[in-house]
């Protein structure tokens, strides 16, 4: 959780614009940004904060893209900023059961690698 009570998110999570709840559509986090948003520029010198003033101006800047298909590349897609407080998560990559890969391939026990 963070300060705010948000659960954290995790490159890979999938979101949703809590501003587009009558239109739901998901979106997928593809970068987390050390720069909040009153000092993160996205559209000549206009800042997350200024674009989002209903939202926190400290907010943490997720970046998202709008994935099409169930496509795996994320290269071409436009990327989105968005405050952290303005995201609901819908699914998180984190929550599967690890798999210990080791053990599947038979490697952990001397079986794998030759």
């Amino acid at each position: 959780m963070t300060d705010d009570g948000l659960p954290a998110l995790d490159v890979g999570d999938h979101v949703a614009d809590r501003n587009n709840e009558n239109e739901p559509r998901r979106l997928l986090v593809v970068g987390l940004s050390p720069v909040p948003a009153d000092n993160y520029e996205v559209d000549g010198g206009r800042t997350v904060a200024d674009a989002n003033p209903d939202y926190p101006t400290d907010d943490d800047v997720i970046r998202v893209i709008f994935p099409k298909g169930s496509g795996l590349d994320v290269d071409g897609h436009q990327r989105y900023a968005y405050p952290r407080s303005r995201l609901r998560r819908v699914a998180a990559v984190q929550d599967a059961p690890a798999v210990d890969l080791g053990a599947v391939s038979g490697a952990a026990n001397g079986g794998g690698g030759r």
